[in-house]
């Protein structure tokens, strides 16, 4: 499995295509989302890109944790949001995204998250225009030839 720095830069570059020049960055508080948004700030900043705000909430959100992450982006002028959160974490904060009709935020989808069916069937509405990143499941490519016919290869010599 790729390293979430491929992820991480991989999303910089994708808010630099498309000329995002003003972004939030959200995420849990945890080790996953403390590193990725640090590389995504580093990163970011290579590219000419600027964070307007970076915010933590709390794994296990109450109201008041729900209420204080989507006012943050709310108030915010930059209408670009990278989140680095889970599942359920983002399940509660599109709920309060559905409630208050909120949907002019372009939001940028980390592997947690991007392919959480629950989320796309229940706030399809809140989610139109995301971009999520996901690591692409495929059988594992086929040896070009097995041990044995290396051993006999190389004992053929």
């Amino acid at each position: 499995m790729p390293s979430d720095a491929f992820q991480i830069k991989a999303i910089a570059k994708l808010v630099n295509h498309f000329k995002w020049t003003w972004v939030g960055a959200i995420g849990g508080d945890n080790d996953y989302a403390r590193f990725a948004i640090q590389l995504f700030l580093e990163e970011a900043s290579k590219r000419e890109v600027c964070v307007a705000y970076t915010h933590f909430y709390p794994t296990a959100m109450d109201k008041a944790d729900i209420m204080e992450v989507t006012e943050v982006i709310k108030l915010s002028s930059a209408k670009v949001v990278v989140s680095f959160s889970g599942e359920s974490e983002l399940q509660s904060i599109l709920g309060e995204f559905y409630r208050q009709n909120i949907t002019d935020i372009q939001l940028i989808a980390g592997e947690a998250w991007a392919t959480g069916k629950s989320l796309w069937s229940e706030f399809k509405d809140v989610l139109i225009g995301t971009i999520g990143f996901a690591i692409r499941k495929a059988p594992p490519p086929r040896p070009i030839c097995t041990i044995k016919e290396s051993v006999w290869n190389f004992n053929q010599r």
